[in-house]
C-alpha cells in the first residue's frame, strides 16, 4: 500500500502542518516512524469518524491501515503541548477525543470543536491557540534552540518532560 499525501505548512510556531491521505481498497499495514511530536489525526471510514490525539513515539511499531479510509494529520511542532492533557500520558499511545451527538464535532477540553478539513485545517489550529488550548513552553523553546534557560536543571527536565512527555 503506497499513501500519497497533501500536505499544508503552518506560520504558526505551535504546529509545523497539515497533511492528508487516503488508503485504497486493498487497505494493510505500515511501519508507523518514532516521532517526537504529538499529532491529531482524524480518520473516517465506513462513514465513522475517529478523532485522535497520538503522542511521541519512542519507536517504529506497525499500523494498521483500513479500507477505503480518509485520513487527516495536524502534526505539532517539538514542544507544543496540551496544557489540559498531560503529554507524558500519550506516549507510544493516544487518546479518542469524543464525538457530539451529531458526529460533526468532537469533544475536547469540556466543549465541542467542529471538526477540521484539510481546506480549514489553519483556522482550526489558530483557534485552538487562542483558546489556550496548545502552548510551548518558553523554556523548553530556549534549551531546544541551545540558550540558557534561566532554571535549575532538575526545573529544565521537569518542564521538558511535561512538554515533550
Amino acid at each position: 500500500m503506497d499513501f500519497q499525501f497533501d500536505y499544508q505548512m503552518f506560520e504558526s510556531p505551535l504546529v509545523g502542518f497539515a497533511w492528508q491521505t487516503w488508503s485504497d481498497a486493498r487497505g494493510g499495514s505500515f511501519m508507523s516512524a518514532a516521532a517526537a511530536q504529538c499529532e491529531m489525526v482524524i480518520t473516517r471510514y465506513r462513514g465513522e469518524l475517529t478523532v485522535h490525539l497520538r503522542g511521541p513515539e519512542t519507536k517504529a511499531s506497525p499500523a494498521p491501515i483500513p479500507e477505503e479510509a480518509e485520513f487527516l494529520g495536524i502534526t505539532f511542532k517539538l514542544g507544543t503541548f496540551m496544557p489540559h492533557l498531560p503529554t507524558e500520558t500519550l506516549v507510544d499511545g493516544d487518546a479518542l477525543l469524543p464525538l457530539t451527538a451529531g458526529e460533526r464535532a468532537f469533544w475536547l477540553n469540556g466543549s465541542a470543536w467542529e471538526v477540521p478539513t484539510f481546506d480549514n485545517a489553519d483556522v482550526f489550529v489558530r483557534r485552538l491557540e487562542r483558546q489556550g488550548l496548545i502552548a510551548r513552553d518558553p523554556v523548553v523553546d530556549a534549551a531546544l534552540a541551545g540558550r540558557a534557560a534561566g532554571v535549575s536543571p532538575r526545573s529544565l527536565q521537569r518542564r521538558f518532560l511535561r512538554a515533550t512527555g
